[in-house]
């Protein structure tokens, strides 16, 4: 008799304990592959600068997009620094934060990490663009002094 009881008791236990880890099964389905597209221009001398960043047909939105490291001068050799905020769309979670799970096309972008956040429905992604590059040798309005034989130029 005490066997049979402590059989009901164990079987009880696992039922129950089965019951438990169903409940905790991820019941959303997981993004690991984060497609982003770069398009941008910066101008070297100044602080102008445009960046788009997209994602076509994800299960995903673009939330934010952040020049962490701006300038107000930016100079040639500089590599500007983006965080994009990402949000999973309902029913979706980010399931990696892995280099590997990032595909970039377009312009130039460069993984450096990526982190999740608000119960992995928030991806924040962190890249380097490609660096800048100088237009300093534009040359206008040249003309020559042939009295002092000198050049000049804009």
């Amino acid at each position: 008799m005490k066997k049979q009881s402590l059989l009901y008791c164990l079987i009880l236990l696992m039922m129950m304990l089965s019951a438990f880890i169903s409940y905790g099964a991820e019941d959303r389905e997981k993004i690991s592959e984060i497609k982003l597209n770069f398009s941008y221009s910066f101008e070297t001398g100044t602080s102008d600068g445009n960046l788009w960043v997209s994602a076509d047909s994800s299960p995903f939105s673009i939330d934010e997009v952040t020049i962490t490291n701006e300038s107000e001068d930016w100079k040639s050799g500089d590599r500007p620094k983006v965080k994009i905020y990402l949000n999973a769309h309902t029913g979706y979670y980010f399931g990696t934060t892995s280099k590997n799970s990032f595909i970039f096309s377009g312009d130039e972008a460069s993984y450096v990490s990526a982190s999740s956040r608000d119960d992995k429905t928030t991806l924040i992604v962190t890249v380097k663009l490609a660096r800048l590059e100088s237009d300093d040798l534009t040359i206008s309005d040249l003309w020559w002094e042939d009295e002092y034989g000198n050049a000049s130029w804009e």
